[in-house]
């Protein structure tokens, strides 16, 4: 079972604190959170892995290909990035140059790898019921009428995985009323 994260920013003195921390290197302040809570690929071994850092500075997770478990030995000021944060044409930034990370693998694939898969990670049920809702395009107008007739929905994104291939599935459970 994951352990969930505790803010860091108790006090303002502690904010205070970030905020300087910041302020005197985005790059390294950024960069430490990125390592810690994004998957980055990188080449260990002659082998592409989707790589993390943990809380005692390992840098470990899964193979590309086979997804088999996998932990490098790094050295201690190793960054899967050339340049974290880059000011040079100010205001356009440019975050983690070099580095390549992938959105669905970070939202999807590494809590499937890490086992939970089966687990259900998000639920929504937002205004569509309301027809005011949307500047008057939500509600139930917009479902097919055949669904609309006395039942709830409840939309779940369940995560499956298929051998080496992990998909996003919509699965809506119509309950009666």
């Amino acid at each position: 079972m994951p352990v969930p994260g505790v803010n860091p920013v108790r006090t303002r003195a502690d904010w205070e604190t970030m905020r300087a921390a910041v302020l005197a290197d985005p790059g390294a302040f950024h960069g430490d959170i990125a390592a810690r809570n994004l998957h980055w690929l990188v080449t260990v071994g002659g082998n592409a892995a989707w790589l993390s850092r943990d809380e005692q500075g390992r840098w470990a997770g899964w193979d590309a290909s086979t997804a088999a478990p996998v932990t490098a030995d790094l050295p201690a000021d190793f960054a899967p990035w050339a340049r974290a944060f880059n000011a040079d044409d100010a205001p356009n930034f440019r975050w983690f140059e070099g580095g390549r990370t992938n959105a669905a693998f970070n939202e999807l694939d590494r809590h499937v790898l890490a086992g939970h898969g089966l687990e259900t990670a998000f639920i929504f049920e937002g205004d569509r019921w309301d027809l005011a809702a949307d500047n008057g395009r939500g509600g139930l107008h917009r479902l097919p009428r055949h669904w609309t007739a006395g039942l709830h929905f409840k939309t779940e994104i369940c995560l499956i995985q298929s051998l080496s291939f992990h998909q996003l599935a919509v699965h809506t459970d119509c309950l009666g009323h």
